[in-house]
């Protein structure tokens, strides 16, 4: 029989008859060396040689020999899905507890990393063939970490699980990514990426389990279940919808199947249920409302404090207890509610609400009063002082140019030659009626204010007061007028009193002399 060393197998004598034994003996040989079969019970029977398998026949367990005892293996059988195999990659193998994770056998030479070249078979929570794995690290620190896939790796840390395609762990412990392709863990503990190109930067307990291309980048108990989203910390924040953003906080939530492409920059117990919603931060506020339609969209909340933009389009910029329910409608300030369509409301913080009813309305309640101001520096505009009814015009010496004297007759006969009407705007309704002149006319005649298509309150009012003072002219030279005729009346009536006396005299001398003349003549 000829000697074959080299590994221990033999061939029959060049003309040996019994050419057949040796081999039997082979098969035999190859049977124990590399596989048996048998039932479990007769395991002992076996002299378990370093790199021999044996599969039991009955209960489907495998085990592995190392040369002085029989390891018992994660298998398909037992564990009813297919084990997987890590070929090429680099494992330690101080990495891998026995009988919780694959089985290592050497077949390459050392990398330059000094780490072996390794196949690593088990994890049987990912079905099929992993790659060029690799797993760094060593000692305690890197215990009970398992990788699965094509091309998976777990930086180090310990209790990880890359269980995906092309999957990373950067560190940390109890990190998983649950059969997702592409997806990242970047440390901290006890985070899972469950999706298709997520990452996990790290924190503590964060979760994104759906989703493709979602991140979170830090806090604790974040939880991401839609494709684009990102949650940049925090904790307890929910991203439920397609491409939202949570920037942090403390409990913010984007409703599931309602809010895409909303987003929460920050605060706590904020919820967004509007489609392309907004809210800047702040406790308790919302957009949108929570139905089983899709919610109305584009509404925002700046911030501040139980604040609800319910409507689309809606806005509250902040303050407290502000509702802004129309649509297109603006709150702010405390207890707006900007219910009617297109209404703009703002109160300063009285103790009761302030609500608008008419669509397209502008309310405003300031109880320390208005200033409106048409220059810099607060020096030229207009107030209404608290509890008043009525504007005041910024109308000091101080502040006025130019001053020249009117001569209030010619303008009184100017206001004479205007047209004075009613009439109604255009946009208004006919039993509306206003009255005043044209404010072409009245440019014409007075040149003033800033163009000629409006008239000012501040002209009106002047040419008004101009046009009393020469009313009040024209009567005191009627008065004087009056008062030289009364003169002259009155001296006239002096003279035909006097007249009348002397005709009296005369007459009493007639009578006298004509009754003298009839004594005379009876004589």
């Amino acid at each position: 029989m000829a000697d074959t060393p080299n590994h221990g197998y033999n061939v029959p004598d060049q003309g040996d008859e019994d050419w057949h034994q040796p081999l039997n003996e082979n098969f035999e040989a190859y049977d124990t060396d590399i596989e048996i079969r048998d039932q479990e019970s007769n395991l002992g029977d076996y002299d378990p040689k370093a790199g021999a398998k044996f599969l039991a026949t009955d209960t489907e367990a495998m085990y592995v020999g190392d040369g002085s005892n029989w390891n018992e293996l994660e298998t398909a059988g037992k564990n009813q899905s297919l084990a997987n195999l890590f070929i090429g990659g680099s494992l330690e193998a101080d990495k891998i507890e026995t009988g919780t994770s694959p089985l290592l056998v050497d077949v390459g030479p050392v990398s330059d990393g000094g780490e072996a070249q390794s196949i690593a078979m088990g994890h049987p929570e990912n079905g099929g063939i992993a790659v060029g794995a690799t797993i760094s690290g060593g000692g305690h620190d890197g215990e009970g970490n398992i990788a699965g896939g094509v091309f998976p790796t777990i930086g180090g840390g310990r209790n990880q699980s890359a269980g995906g395609n092309y999957t990373t762990i950067g560190g940390g412990r109890n990190n998983e990514i649950s059969g997702a392709p592409y997806a990242t863990v970047g440390g901290g503990e006890g985070n899972t990426a469950g999706a298709d190109h997520t990452t996990i930067c790290g924190g503590l307990n964060n979760t994104i389990d759906g989703g493709r291309e979602a991140v979170i980048a830090g806090g604790s108990n974040n939880e991401s279940g839609g494709n684009l989203n990102f949650i940049g910390g925090g904790t307890d924040n929910t991203a439920d919808d397609l491409g939202v953003v949570i920037s942090g906080g403390n409990n913010n939530t984007t409703a599931s199947l309602q809010s895409f492409y909303s987003a929460i920059a920050g605060g706590r117990d904020n919820t967004s249920y509007g489609q392309y919603g907004a809210i800047g931060g702040g406790k308790d506020n919302q957009t949108g409302v929570d139905n089983d339609d899709r919610s109305p969209g584009y509404s925002t909340v700046a911030g501040g404090e139980n604040n609800t933009a319910s409507a689309g389009h809606a806005t509250v910029a902040g303050g407290q207890d502000n509702e802004a329910s129309g649509t297109h409608s603006f709150a702010a300030g405390r207890q707006a509610k900007a219910q009617a369509d297109g209404s703009f409301v703002w109160s300063s913080g009285s103790d009761s609400s302030l609500t608008s009813f008419d669509e397209n309305e502008f309310i405003a309640e300031a109880a320390g009063g208005f200033r409106f101001y048409s220059v810099a520096q607060g020096a030229t505009g207009v107030e209404l002082a608290s509890g008043s009814g009525s504007w005041s015009s910024l109308s000091t010496r101080t502040a006025k140019s130019n001053l020249d004297p009117v001569d209030g007759p010619d303008v009184l006969d100017r206001v004479d030659e205007l047209d004075i009407s009613t009439w109604n705007y255009d946009d208004q309704d006919d039993d509306v009626r206003h009255m005043g002149p044209m404010a072409e006319e009245f440019h014409k005649e007075f040149g003033l204010g800033t163009d000629e298509k409006h008239i000012s309150t501040v002209d009106a009012d002047g040419v008004a007061l101009a046009a009393i003072q020469g009313l009040s002219e024209r009567l005191d030279e009627k008065d004087e007028r009056i008062d030289d005729q009364q003169d002259r009346i009155d001296d006239l009536e002096t003279e035909n009193a006097e007249l009348r006396e002397r005709l009296s005299a005369v007459e009493d001398r007639l009578d006298g002399i004509e009754t003298a003349s009839v004594a005379s003549a009876d004589d």
